[in-house]
């Protein structure tokens, strides 16, 4: 998914490594090497994770031959690949006869993809790839493969959407969410045909033994598919179910979430503490998504704890800053694990006056969206083989070296306590005729006189894209 104040998510690729046995394949800062315990030195791909300013990340990839670097938003809550072509119609100063169609973006600091350069590019069909947003941006085109690099590893073949016309002020982006999210369908000139994304690829490429992967976005923002950094994470590590919130549209889970079930703020200074609710909600991580947001009575309770009052001129809580932001902590109970997270987290701080924002949004409906602000407190793994999310608190102390274990095949991560949660579907599902699933996405800034965050650089209101589900496992 994807939802930050002026971007979108999602991303996919391939690797061709001619290993015996499966590794992690890490996307981090650097490229390293680790040896195996057979003996044989097995190296770690990474790709950098940027921080954009704390409001989204990206990662940098190569596409097409020669390659074009591209800088694209990391999503996990979408599945598909998408890139901006250079001849987009929608931009200023496009490469196509510098013919401008409204309305018009600002292409001027993007990278696009001049795909009649590639001579390796492929149309695959005529369907049509299409994806749209409520606020009416839109990415449109055609479905090709081309060959991406990375770190000089090259993926021939690789099937994306190459938009030749989009009105979403963005690069691309690269998603790794369940194949079953691919925007493939619900629209004229579909294809109707799902596709092996990256995640997919991995695993019969036997690159990893599991499309599954574990995300840090601390100091050091990585992902390693199919591997697990142990010096990432704090304390015990617990393996959740992953709930299913759409059972009248899909029949397995769709959507990265599991349940939560309480939250509790806590004052360390004065000793009080209010619990905001100890029912189960579904809940999505969702790296796509800079802020958190809750349904409208629990954002309510949560901003009276900290004297907060929303605004519905900026569409966001807003209050006194705090003179001792560390001294209330947010507890998230998710069963066995309890995380704290403090309310600097959340806080979007001014830049002028003493007039701070509370990062929490109201949600549309009765689901839980936790997005950048509680990731980077988190250490996450996603396992889409396995439907089930394991946390723990991500370590501060990014001074040690990286500790790579494999994700093995039945998800069991060694060290890790499976939760005794149980299966659920979730309280959020709904029955569409068009079996629909809905999914945050990005782009509409708050009018707020330029408010800055440790954990969003702008506030963002919440904006919702359609990606269709079909109901297969």
């Amino acid at each position: 998914m994807i939802n930050i104040y002026m971007r979108v998510s999602i991303i996919p690729l391939i690797f061709l490594v001619g290993l015996i046995f499966a590794k992690p394949l890490e996307f981090q800062l650097k490229k390293n090497e680790q040896n195996s315990n057979s003996l044989q030195k097995r190296s770690n791909l990474i790709l950098s994770l940027k921080n954009n300013s704390d409001t989204y990340f990206s990662t940098a990839i190569e596409v097409g031959t020669p390659a074009q670097e591209l800088n694209l938003i990391f999503d996990t809550g979408s599945a598909d690949l998408w890139v901006m072509d250079s001849k987009n119609k929608h931009c200023i100063y496009n490469s196509y006869k510098n013919i401008t169609v409204e309305p018009v973006i600002n292409c001027a600091d993007l990278l696009t993809f001049n795909s009649s350069e590639s001579s390796t590019i492929k149309k695959v069909s005529d369907a049509r790839f299409y994806i749209n947003y409520v606020d009416l941006t839109y990415a449109e085109g055609v479905w090709v493969t081309d060959t991406l690099t990375i770190n000089g590893i090259s993926i021939p073949n690789m099937q994306f959407g190459l938009a030749l016309n989009a009105t979403t002020p963005v690069s691309g982006v690269l998603g790794i969410g369940f194949q079953r999210r691919e925007a493939v369908r619900g629209y004229e000139g579909a294809s109707n045909e799902f596709y092996p994304n990256f995640p997919q690829v991995l695993k019969q490429q036997g690159i990893t033994d599991v499309v599954a992967y574990s995300l840090n976005l601390g100091d050091s923002s990585s992902i390693i598919f199919g591997g697990v950094d142990v010096n990432a994470y704090t304390g015990t590590m617990y393996t959740f179910p992953m709930v299913n919130v759409y059972p009248n549209v899909v029949d397995k889970p769709a959507t990265l979430a599991l349940t939560i079930q309480g939250l509790d703020i806590v004052d360390k200074i004065t000793n009080s503490k209010k619990n905001i609710f100890n029912n189960k909600y579904a809940v999505l991580l969702d790296s796509g998504t800079t802020l958190v947001s809750f349904p409208t009575d629990l954002a309510d309770s949560m901003a009276s704890f900290v004297n907060a009052t929303y605004s519905p001129a900026e569409s966001v809580y807003i209050f006194d800053c705090p003179a001792n932001s560390d001294s209330i902590d947010f507890v998230f109970n998710f069963g066995e694990l309890k995380l704290h997270i403090p309310l600097t987290s959340f806080l979007l701080l001014p830049e002028g006056d003493s007039i701070c924002g509370f990062g929490v949004l109201r949600s549309r409906n009765s689901f839980i969206t936790l997005g950048d602000s509680f990731l980077k407190n988190t250490y996450v793994v996603y396992d889409l083989d396995n439907y089930q999310i394991s946390l723990a608190k991500a370590a501060n102390n990014t001074d040690k070296e990286q500790n790579i274990i494999e994700i093995p095949s039945d998800g069991k991560i060694p060290g890790a306590i499976m939760a005794e949660d149980e299966i659920w579907t979730g309280n959020v599902a709904s029955s569409t005729s068009s079996a629909r699933i809905e999914t945050a996405l990005p782009s509409t800034t708050i009018n707020t006189e330029s408010l800055k965050t440790a954990t969003s650089g702008k506030i963002v209101i919440e904006t919702i894209t359609k990606y269709i589900c079909n109901k297969s496992s």
